[in-house]
């Protein structure tokens, strides 16, 4: 499925496939405070596949601040192995996938660009308001 972006103008890489998990752990503080944690993974034009874990920072129940971390999915480990994203996965077995840091051979963050058009894709899809995942 290609979701290209709304009039992107080449100023963003599109979006060629996407995965919302959505609301899927929960760290818990005390009966008022937990971050709740939201998880999307998606295939860019540069062919790069990224995982979003979006936190939300809830304190006195109520929304606080929120966090973006972005991954990449396709990973060379130290022992020779490819950990190599699938779009069918289920989330377990997406989680379960994901190696230790200290198992992966070069560990590179993505760029800015590609940041920038997940937020923008995000945006024009209606699932971000304000800086929030709505979905």
């Amino acid at each position: 499925m290609n979701h290209d972006l709304i009039s992107n103008n080449n100023k963003y890489l599109n979006i060629l496939e996407y995965k919302n998990y959505g609301f899927k752990l929960k760290s818990v503080q005390d009966s008022s405070n937990s971050d709740n944690f939201h998880f999307s993974v998606f295939r860019l034009s540069n062919k790069k596949i990224i995982v979003l874990e979006y936190v939300e920072y809830l304190r006195d129940n109520k929304f606080e601040s929120n966090d973006y971390f972005f991954n990449y999915l396709d990973l060379q480990l130290k022992d020779g192995k490819k950990v190599e994203y699938q779009f069918n996965m289920s989330f377990d077995d997406f989680f379960d996938n994901i190696p230790k840091i200290n198992e992966v051979e070069l560990f590179n963050e993505p760029t800015e660009i590609e940041e920038k058009s997940i937020k923008y894709y995000l945006m024009n899809t209606n699932q971000l308001s304000n800086g929030r995942i709505l979905k």
